[in-house]
């Protein structure tokens, strides 16, 4: 961000921070509801899904059609919002081994558009983030799958 505030060397956890902007979709009210933040990822979703056709039909890679796709997505979403926009490094898990890397991988895998939600695991009692092994007894409990960051860097990185 081209702002003092939006600098990101001073994080505790990560010098190369995914984290970008909060947007809503221009559809929404407050964007603070479910319903709104449901419309807001649905139609990022959308709208990533759009830019990634046209430029596989252009063969436009990532260059000549980003100041269009800027317009194009201020038409649809207001800053700031309730949803987080992360960027992921342009070298995706060559560059950074994040959970942005890590999400559009499985869904390069997947064949879907490079659009993902991530969320974090927190623990109820403490508050923090939830162990590993917290995790993996919550998706046995609940019967699904759980998969280590680094089984997925071993496989797509």
């Amino acid at each position: 961000l081209s702002h003092p505030a939006g600098a990101d060397h001073e994080l505790g956890y990560d010098e190369r921070s995914s984290f970008s902007i909060t947007v809503n979709h221009r559809g929404t009210f407050t964007g603070i509801t479910d319903e709104d933040r449901a419309l807001t990822i649905s139609e990022l979703g959308a709208a990533a899904g759009r830019i990634a056709t046209e430029r596989r039909i252009a063969g436009d890679g990532a260059g000549s059609a980003i100041a269009t796709d800027a317009e194009r997505f201020a038409e649809s979403f207001r800053a700031p919002g309730h949803v987080h926009l992360l960027r992921a490094a342009p070298g995706g898990l060559a560059d950074r081994e994040g959970h942005t890397e890590l999400g559009l991988a499985l869904a390069d895998a997947a064949g879907v558009e490079p659009a993902v939600v991530v969320c974090e695991m927190l623990d109820d009692g403490t508050g923090g983030a939830l162990s590993p092994t917290a995790a993996r007894a919550y998706a046995d409990r609940n019967d699904l799958p759980y998969v280590e960051g680094s089984e997925l860097i071993a496989r797509f990185g």
